[in-house]
């Protein structure tokens, strides 16, 4: 802000990070093992400043849509693995779109849902761990049923078609309930992902961020040889005067003089 080009002051805005983003990318890195990157459009001070304050090593700043789509393509091509991308906005829908396993937050653009694989109904970034640990204990899970599945087949399919016939068999009935059963521990094993509960965040390490305290209105002296001092010495002078204002409000309070009607003379 300036007046006839003299600076008075400037104002500096920045997007707070999310409380729980430091711990998430802690959990990826140190419990799963995963290779966290930070792909953002921000200018390269910024994005590295929030990469070193939630603890991210890998950063690509000043990324435009196509090329958050070839850094995807090049991961896949340097590890060789599976690459996943986080992303809400119109221009994460390329990589979304590219990567391996897509994630989109829910309250993110509609173009960027349709080109994800996965969208989280909550924009909480501890929801993207939550997603990743069922995805985990839902295969633990299939593996378990193929597990007793094969099991059982491999025990008494051989008994039902009579190897050990006649010193071993079973009864039409017994073999009925039995394949029931086997039904019944896959679906029972199926169920326990209803008890399934993701890793939460833990209180001590919630970040707490303190509010700056708020600056309250500072009058402005004459002895100030600012053009705002000026500006108010003019306000000072006019007939309607000025007066301070609170800090509720906004700009400057004008008080106004009542006047006697008896005063006012006719034209």
């Amino acid at each position: 802000m300036h007046v006839d080009l003299q600076l008075l002051g400037a104002v500096a805005l920045r997007d707070p990070i999310r409380d729980d983003a430091e711990w998430v990318v802690r959990y990826l890195t140190n419990k799963l093992g995963l290779e966290v990157w930070m792909c953002s459009g921000d200018n390269a001070a910024t994005a590295q400043s929030v990469a070193d304050e939630v603890g991210i090593q890998h950063v690509v700043a000043e990324a435009l849509p196509l090329t958050k789509s070839q850094c995807i393509q090049q991961l896949q091509q340097r590890t060789g693995q599976r690459v996943g991308f986080v992303g809400d906005g119109i221009n994460d829908a390329p990589a979304l779109a590219e990567a391996d396993v897509g994630i989109a937050l829910g309250v993110g653009a509609q173009i960027a849902i349709e080109a994800a694989d996965v969208t989280l109904l909550r924009s909480e970034l501890s929801e993207c761990v939550a997603f990743l640990a069922l995805s985990k204990a839902t295969f633990r899970t299939v593996l378990l049923n193929f597990f007793w599945a094969f099991c059982f087949n491999f025990v008494m399919l051989p008994i039902a078609a009579g190897v050990f016939y006649p010193s071993v068999h079973v009864p039409p009935l017994a073999a009925g309930i039995a394949m029931a059963s086997s039904s019944c521990l896959v679906v029972i094993s199926s169920m326990q992902l209803r008890r399934f509960r993701g890793p939460v965040l833990p209180e001590h390490t919630r970040r707490k961020r303190a509010r700056p305290p708020q600056k309250r209105y500072r009058k402005i002296h004459e002895s100030d040889r600012t053009p705002l001092a000026a500006a108010r010495a003019h306000f000072d002078d006019s007939p309607g005067g000025a007066q301070e204002p609170t800090p509720q409000s906004i700009g400057l309070a004008i008080e106004m003089h009542a006047v006697n009607p008896a005063e006012m003379q006719p034209r």
